[in-house]
């Protein structure tokens, strides 16, 4: 992110954050770019600014906001500036700051980062952990030394998540995983990593309860990544 940062700033080139995921205390801090140390020139919000209603904003400068409307640019959008969409958002951002949701999402997304990484010591099938706050990934392969993906893990492990009371978000098909060309797409597009992102609401209490479930899974899938394992060898 420095480097980035400094690749801008050499050649005069506005540095764009886009913080539609991340942005009000998703990863511990109001804005991801707080844990890097460094100020974008533009930062993009949505998601966690409506707080479940279809809000973002794009924040910027008086310099550059100047600027882009003496070179003729408007905005426009079908609800900009809507007041009903306005009003949640602030409502959505006074209860964040009020009930102190960004050290929350810190400390339980900690809690939560420790659950991980204690699989990621104790099962083969685990790559690695990894992200901030309440925006993690695991990723699953089908041995630490290859660290090739594994398909068909992430596969058996969000299915049995989702029989047992757990949502996960699918990244794989369930179907065709064996194909080579679907395959190489999903490596590709880092579909081996399960992603993370629970309410900045959430306890311990329930992180604990999840992550019952997801090791759960893990244990299966690590039986059959091995099974297979032993038949192709």
């Amino acid at each position: 992110m420095h480097r980035i940062a400094e690749i801008c700033k050499a050649r005069d080139i506005l540095m764009v954050a886009d913080e539609a995921l991340t942005c009000f205390g998703r990863t511990g801090k109001w804005f991801a770019f707080e844990h890097f140390g460094i100020v974008p020139d533009i930062v993009t919000c949505s998601k966690g600014l409506g707080g479940a209603v279809p809000l973002c904003a794009v924040l910027t400068s008086a310099e550059i906001a100047d600027g882009a409307v003496e070179k003729g640019f408007q905005p426009f959008s079908s609800h900009a500036g809507d007041p009903l969409l306005c009003a949640a958002g602030l409502a959505n951002l006074e209860i964040i700051d009020r009930d102190n949701l960004v050290e929350n999402a810190r400390v339980v997304g900690g809690y939560m980062m420790g659950k991980l990484k204690r699989m990621q010591d104790t099962y083969e099938i685990v790559g690695e952990v990894r992200g901030l706050g309440l925006c993690l990934g695991l990723e699953m392969v089908t041995d630490k030394q290859s660290r090739n993906p594994n398909f068909q893990g992430i596969a058996m492990v969000t299915q049995y998540c989702y029989e047992n009371g757990l949502w996960l978000q699918t990244p794989v098909p369930v179907t065709d995983i064996n194909d080579p060309l679907q395959q190489k797409f999903m490596e590709i597009s880092g579909l081996q990593t399960l992603r993370f992102m629970p309410p900045i609401t959430v306890t311990t209490e329930q992180v604990d309860e999840a992550m019952e479930i997801l090791e759960a899974g893990i244990k299966i899938a690590e039986e059959k990544t091995a099974q297979a394992a032993a038949v192709a060898g």
